[in-house]
């Protein structure tokens, strides 16, 4: 519970730092990046914060780039009310019927299929792609590394 209020006090309350930009210039490339600012500044926020966890673990590149890219399929009008819902629906089965009948369901429950589309669209590396593909499917029988790390650091909110 208390790291659904954080994710939500993290949501509202989005922190970025001016040395941020410089962090992300030099993982992405100008493609990644313009995908990078097209995420709602709380998404923006969330994605360094993990890109951050992961560097102290002392990741590879490909493994920053796919933590800054993890979301990007993610709608930047997508609200809070809208999240908040769905994580709701998905752990009650009473609900998820009701809510698979909404789009903003399905967009919340497909943005890594998008997302991964287009960081493969804006010239994200092999590495990197095989790690956010490997966060979509069946990411528990995944041996990939930094896999396990990415998750763990995405956890935290």
């Amino acid at each position: 519970m208390w790291l659904r209020i954080r994710q939500v006090m993290y949501y509202l309350f989005p922190r970025t730092s001016p040395h941020d930009s410089d962090f992300i210039a030099t993982i992405l490339n100008p493609q990644q990046q313009a995908l990078f600012c097209s995420l709602s500044l709380p998404d923006q926020a969330h994605a360094i914060r993990v890109a951050r966890r992961m560097q102290r673990r002392n990741a590879p590149r490909f493994a920053l780039e796919a933590a800054l890219l993890h979301d990007c399929g993610k709608p930047a009008d997508f609200r809070l009310w809208m999240r908040i819902a769905c994580v709701i629906a998905t752990h009650h089965p009473m609900l998820t019927h009701w809510a698979q009948q909404k789009p903003w369901f399905q967009i919340y429950h497909q943005h890594g299929d998008r997302g991964l589309k287009l960081a493969e669209a804006h010239g994200s590396t092999p590495e990197a792609l095989a790690l956010l593909h490997a966060c979509l499917h069946d990411p528990s029988t995944n041996t990939l590394p930094w896999l396990q790390a990415l998750q763990q650091c995405d956890d935290l909110g």
